[in-house]
């Protein structure tokens, strides 16, 4: 699964401007190789986790969470700060962006995994998406406090990845909302061939 830039930030991915990424046709931006290998060994290494030894514990947290959105952010923060300090350790840096799609996934997965195990029910799929987003939230609050406390990164920092975030999950819903062939988008009737 590839993983896209939905914060308008067109140099994320790259360092420089002769590292510009390449832009598809929605604005969205295509990961390098490098992040495409971080990313898919991120998700592939938190669900082994999820799924394999660390299971029981993972449902204990997500079963005496407040919200099931709490219990996916806390869940999910720790697997990342793990994997990513793992991934330091054998000399490889992942960029923040890049853990930051691989939450998103882990933490579908994580919903997914609750509601099969009985963990969580959610009265509709509006809940459970609020829940998912919400999630995500708390992933960067919790991620950010053990980074803060570990001296990694500033007050500031939390904050601007707290925005981030947010701006990547209204870019994502405000995708989701746009049909492809026309319909009601904001209260107005749209026609993909008036557009």
């Amino acid at each position: 699964m590839k993983h896209m830039n939905d914060t308008g930030d067109k140099h994320s991915f790259g360092d420089t401007p002769e590292d510009e990424p390449e832009t598809n046709e929605d604005g969205t931006v295509e990961p390098s190789e490098d992040e495409q290998l971080d990313y898919d060994m991120i998700v592939t290494r938190a669900l082994k986790q999820i799924h394999g030894s660390g299971m029981d514990n993972i449902l204990k947290t997500l079963g005496s969470a407040e919200r099931p959105s709490q219990g996916m952010g806390q869940v999910t923060a720790r697997l990342i700060e793990t994997l990513k300090q793992s991934a330091k350790e054998g000399g490889r840096e992942i960029a923040d962006n890049t853990l930051q799609h691989a939450g998103v996934e882990i933490i579908q997965e994580l919903s997914e995994l609750a509601v099969a195990k009985g963990v969580f029910e959610y009265a509709d799929e509006a809940e459970e998406d609020q829940e998912i987003q919400d999630a995500g939230l708390w992933a960067v609050k919790y991620y950010g406090e053990a980074q803060k406390n570990a001296g990694a990164i500033t007050p500031e920092m939390t904050g601007q990845a707290q925005q981030d975030m947010q701006q990547g999950i209204e870019a994502e819903q405000q995708s989701m909302a746009q049909p492809a062939g026309g319909g009601i988008v904001s209260g107005e009737i749209k026609d993909k061939e008036a557009m």
